[in-house]
Formats: C-alpha cells, structure tokens, sequence
C-alpha cells in the first residue's frame, strides 16, 4: 500500500493520487510499487512494468509542472509515457540509480560532460514563451519585500546583483533549471538527468547549481575555475 505520509502535502483541490496510483497502475501492468521516501512535493515511485522492466511512476501535483517537464523531457529524459488526466509520466528508471553525490573522484569530469551534453540535445531547442524564463523566477526577489522574510540590506544586495547581471546577459538557452547532484542519476555505465525544470537563461545558471564545497572556500574557488575553464564560463558571472 502506498504511504499517506508520501501525499500528506496534497490537498483536496489537488489530484486525488491514491485513487490515480491504482488507475495507473492497471493501465500500465505496473507492480511492486515502492515509493521513494525523500521526495514531498510529487508522488515518485520505483516499479516493475510487465513483471519484468524496472520504471518510475511520477504524478505531478501541479499541472502546470507536468506540461513543462512534459515539454522539456525531449531534451533531457525519456519518457515511456503519460497520462494527462492524471499529470503522470512513465520514465525508465536508473539502475543503479545512485547520485552524484555519491562519488568521490571524478565529480567536475562528469558534471562537465553531464552539462555539455545537455547543450548538444537542446541546441535545436525554440527559445519560446512555452517555458519560463530566469527572470520570472528571480521576479520573487521583488515580492519579498512584502512578506519582510529576507533581512533589507541582503534583499536590496541581491535584487542590484540580479539587475546588473541581467542587463549583461550571455544568450539564452533551453536549461535543465536545477543541475544539483541529486538529479544525476548512474545509469549501467552512463549518466542521465532527472527532474528537468525546463528554464531559459545562460549557461552559467545552470552550473551554478552544481554542489560547490562553501564550507571550504579554496575548494570552492578551485571548483568554480575548473568548472569556468572547461565549460568555458565567465568566471565572474559564475561567482556572483
């Protein structure tokens, strides 16, 4: 049975998931049905289709997140398939599925290759209103001033940081939107991404999501030259 503690953020107005897992799950001869624990927002569950190929079962809880990772997966993920009527997305599953994270050697050698491959499948992309732009979302900068979350003088700091780093835009391009190491998944003797936001920006953006050692700044400032030298990024731009 599926755990209410996995949904316990969804409300009413939302799916109604336990009822979609079963209908899904009939519609796709999906068993063993294991949801993973670590992800609140989305339903996400490793299963089995056909008694025999290990897939992943993602319901959406927003709509408007379905349609944009649904848009967005032709260039980072491959679908099995979806279900409009329930915001799901049948996905191949990662074997053995570990992260990023779980590396010790070779972490920026992967990152780079993970990024660069990524320019190659989304080279072809439209740049359209089909998908948000890094300004809609950074657009929350200036709603914070109202909700006095954020102490003034660092709001006031990020929001000219922003600005300035906007007017001096490198060109936009199709981004996955959330690049940490946690959404690299091993896969036999590859990589692939998982969770694409699917975000227009520069390239710098994208890396800035790469797990940067702060807690040890000559680590980090060593991270951000080998990552700038080899993606061939703005240094500064990267830093700020």
């Amino acid at each position: 049975a599926t755990p209410r503690l996995i949904l316990r953020t969804w409300t009413d107005a939302d799916l109604e998931p336990m009822s979609a897992i079963k209908k899904l799950a009939t519609l796709w001869d999906l068993t063993n049905i294991q949801p993973i624990n670590n992800v609140l927002w989305n339903f996400v569950a490793k299963a089995t289709q056909n008694d025999s190929t290990p897939v992943v079962l993602k319901i959406c809880r927003s709509k408007k997140n379905f349609d944009l990772e649904l848009q967005a997966s032709k260039y980072f993920i491959k679908i099995i398939d979806y279900n409009t009527e329930h915001n799901a997305l049948l996905l191949n599953q990662a074997i053995p599925g570990d992260s990023l994270k779980s590396q010790e050697k070779n972490l920026i050698a992967i990152y780079v290759d993970i990024v660069r491959n990524i320019c190659k499948a989304t080279k072809s992309a439209i740049i359209n209103n089909n998908f948000p732009h890094i300004r809609d979302w950074l657009s929350a900068l200036d709603q914070a001033r109202n909700n006095k979350i954020i102490p003034e003088i660092l709001l006031n700091k990020a929001i000219v940081l922003r600005d300035n780093l906007f007017v001096s835009a490198q060109p936009d391009l199709l981004l996955h939107g959330d690049l940490h190491f946690e959404n690299i998944l091993q896969h036999h003797d590859t990589w692939i991404v998982i969770d694409p936001k699917g975000i227009i920006g520069e390239l710098e953006f994208e890396v800035a999501k790469f797990d940067f050692d702060f807690n040890n700044p000559k680590n980090f400032h060593n991270q951000v030259k080998m990552l700038s030298a080899e993606l061939d990024l703005d240094l500064s731009r990267l830093t700020d």
